[in-house]
């Protein structure tokens, strides 16, 4: 059994001194034979980067510029088309009416349409005529709306001629329908103003001065800061007469009587027409709920309310 386990261990060792004869006798070699290989591929590495950097700026250089300079004018072409698709389509307004508001002053109305349903606008206008011009007037316009465009006791010797309604600036807004969704039923539900009772009549202090009264309520579920109002009085299609008012705030739910005194020449009329003009854009138009601490109230939501 000594013999066997002799045996295996000088077949071992035997097997060990062959292998480190092989190594010492053919290290030179070897090491030839490795640096060899590691030569090789460092050649075929260096062959590969040399021609990547040869054929990325000097062979195909000018095609691939080409074909950058073609996806960029490709894609400016695309993006100029799609901005001018859905770019603001410009407003023209109405010819103006001339409104005589007493001895030597005139108001002046005309409408003016917003054909777009994703901008509304910001708007400064004048009236001008042959020999002069009203103050400058800032108002806005939503999407859609069809509004009309006032001014108030402009001077003249004589009545205005050749009268123009005239947009000197337009501030164009994009809807963002991430916070208005469906902008018709979201304008909808901030405009839902119920006016009733209007009456045209004269002032009980004075029947020289005429006035205007009705009922307005707020519908909406929205408080809201100096809402305005505009009067248009018609005979029959025409306009003859125009005013405009302001209220200090009007909460949700709540009926408010309006009286608007009529200064100047009273006309007969067969219509009125009471318009609110809230710009429900502006969060400084909504008056926060009692304990509310968002300043933005514009996307308040309330229950079986349309979003």
């Amino acid at each position: 059994m000594a013999d066997s386990f002799l045996k295996e261990v000088e077949q071992e060792d035997l097997r060990f001194y062959k292998i480190s004869k092989f190594w010492i006798e053919n290290k030179e070699t070897l090491k030839r034979i490795g640096l060899g290989i590691f030569m090789a591929f460092d050649a075929i590495l260096m062959t590969w980067v040399l021609w990547s950097l040869l054929d990325g700026f000097v062979i195909s250089a000018p095609a691939e510029s080409r074909a950058v300079s073609e996806v960029a004018a490709y894609n400016q072409r695309e993006l100029h088309a799609y901005t001018l698709a859905h770019r603001a389509q410009s407003m023209d307004p109405s010819a103006a009416t001339l409104i005589s508001a007493g001895e030597g002053k005139y108001d002046f109305y005309a409408t003016l349409e917003n054909p777009n349903a994703d901008w509304w606008a910001e708007v400064t206008y004048v009236f001008s005529w042959t020999g002069g011009e009203s103050e400058p007037e800032t108002t806005f316009i939503l999407p859609g709306e069809a509004k009309p465009l006032v001014a108030f006791g402009a001077e003249s010797t004589s009545p205005p001629r050749g009268v123009n309604t005239i947009l000197t600036n337009v501030v164009w807004h994009r809807v963002d329908h991430h916070m208005t969704g469906e902008y018709a039923s979201w304008a909808e539900d901030r405009l839902d103003f119920v006016v009733t009772d209007a009456v045209l009549g004269e002032s009980e202090l004075d029947g020289d001065i005429g006035r205007v009264s009705f009922h307005v309520r707020n519908a909406t579920a929205y408080n809201y800061y100096e809402p305005s109002f505009i009067i248009v009085l018609k005979r029959g299609a025409n306009v003859v007469g125009v005013n405009r008012t302001t209220l200090s705030d009007i909460d949700s739910g709540e009926t408010q009587e309006v009286v608007v005194n009529w200064f100047g020449t009273v006309p007969t009329a067969s219509q009125i027409d009471v318009i609110p003009e809230i710009n429900i854009f502006d969060v400084e138009a909504y008056k926060p709920l009692e304990g509310e601490t968002t300043t933005d109230t514009r996307t308040r939501v309330f229950p079986g309310r349309r979003r």
